[in-house]
């Protein structure tokens, strides 16, 4: 297949280019003028110069001659608020999927989000058909969008616009990751002592980019999957503990982990984030959020996506977990002589 792709800069885009590439499909890569592309190079992508605000005729004229869209872009930190937000992962998806649909390219995944799901209560296990049930908190602006986006996209599939594949990722890392490794090594560095809700013995949806690109990659290659949403949220049972224990050995640290209320670590976070948008060319912080997803066991269902999809962790968390660390070490010390 030749595939257009959205989001190709960013770390889920950039994996989902190489595993295209590896299974030999053709990648055509829809690049933002003076974005950074050094994560989309050693796929050997093509590009196409352009954004998913852009007018839809000339997405479109970009898209002709592929067989497929994948829309990985998306806004996830912005000190412009929810207009921001709406404007990238709503207006830039409808515009991605019409765009298709006039170009005849009709077969579109789009990468969605847990975040759709909103919080849930009572311990439910979620399937990928109750992601519209749960309550999102009026200040979750990314959530919002990642929810109307798609809601926007399945109306145009039922429309007949498009032929519709939605994953749904949870909290993604590896290589080149901006925002769940170097908050997390940056916590590691400054804190001698680690506080977790229930001492970190809650698993997490984290997926590792190389898994979920697999995932992606094997949802467009079946018809069977056109109509279908799947939750991609983890690639494989991981406990918040683990992940800073592989996290802080691989960084040459030790600190104490100690188990501690809930509701203590969220107002912790919440005045992080306070703190953090008094601060000049600070993104929106997200520690809150962050933070929300270690309280209580992942509930999101891969039973589908393993079932329907053949998806499995072909990369072991701890392996994977361990492989991003170092980079992110290696990458901090190299900056650091640079500097």
């Amino acid at each position: 297949m030749r595939v257009f792709l959205t989001g190709g800069t960013g770390l889920v885009g950039s994996y989902v280019a190489s595993r295209l590439r590896e299974r030999g499909h053709e990648v055509v890569a829809l690049v933002r003028r003076g974005s950074d592309a050094r994560l989309l190079e050693p796929s050997g992508a093509a590009r196409v110069e352009g954004d998913v605000c852009g007018p839809v005729e000339r997405l479109a004229a970009a898209m002709r001659g592929c067989d497929a869209v994948v829309h990985a872009a998306a806004l996830v930190f912005t000190r412009g608020g929810p207009a921001a937000f709406r404007r990238v992962n709503v207006e830039g998806t409808e515009r991605v999927l019409r765009a298709a649909g006039a170009a005849g390219v009709s077969r579109v995944l789009h990468v969605s989000s847990i975040a759709v799901y909103g919080r849930q209560g009572g311990g439910a296990v979620l399937g990928e058909d109750a992601w519209r049930e749960g309550r999102i908190a009026p200040g979750a602006h990314y959530a919002w969008s990642k929810r109307e986006a798609e809601e926007v996209a399945w109306r145009l599939h039922d429309a007949g616009a498009v032929q519709l594949t939605v994953v749904r990722p949870g909290v993604v890392y590896g290589v080149g990751d901006r925002w769940f490794t170097p908050r997390l090594a940056r916590a590691l560095s400054l804190l001698p002592v680690v506080p977790l809700p229930a001492g970190g013995q809650h698993t997490v949806p984290l997926v590792y980019a190389g898994n979920l690109a697999d995932g992606i990659v094997a949802a467009l290659e079946r018809d069977s999957a056109i109509g279908r949403a799947y939750n991609l949220s983890a690639d494989a049972p991981v406990r918040v503990r683990e992940v800073v224990e592989v996290f802080a050995r691989e960084l040459g640290r030790r600190p104490r982990i100690v188990s501690v209320p809930s509701s203590l670590l969220l107002f912790a976070a919440a005045a992080g984030d306070a703190l953090a948008r008094l601060l000049p060319g600070q993104d929106e912080p997200g520690l809150r959020r962050a933070v929300g997803r270690l309280l209580g066991d992942d509930p999101f269902d891969t039973t589908r996506a393993r079932r329907e999809l053949g998806w499995s962790a072909r990369v072991a968390p701890a392996d994977a977990l361990a492989h991003t660390a170092r980079w992110y070490r290696a990458w901090r010390e190299m900056h650091r002589e640079s500097s």
